[in-house]
């Protein structure tokens, strides 16, 4: 049986005044366990969740 993992790290950050901080940090381990290995659905509602953060980070 064949293993694998990748972790994921995701930042979010803005910059105010010529400072870069950080608002936002996920980490996302992906872990793969079989004969074969293939890609994996990302939930619609974490793509949405992101989406909605990202865009009020920018107003």
């Amino acid at each position: 049986m064949k293993t694998r993992s990748l972790s994921v790290i995701q930042e979010i950050s803005k910059e105010t005044d010529g400072i870069e901080e950080l608002c936002n940090r996920a980490e996302i381990i992906l872990v793969c366990i079989g004969p074969k290995f293939t890609a994996s659905h990302i939930p619609e509602s974490l793509k949405e969740s992101i989406s909605r953060f990202q865009a009020a980070q920018v107003e």
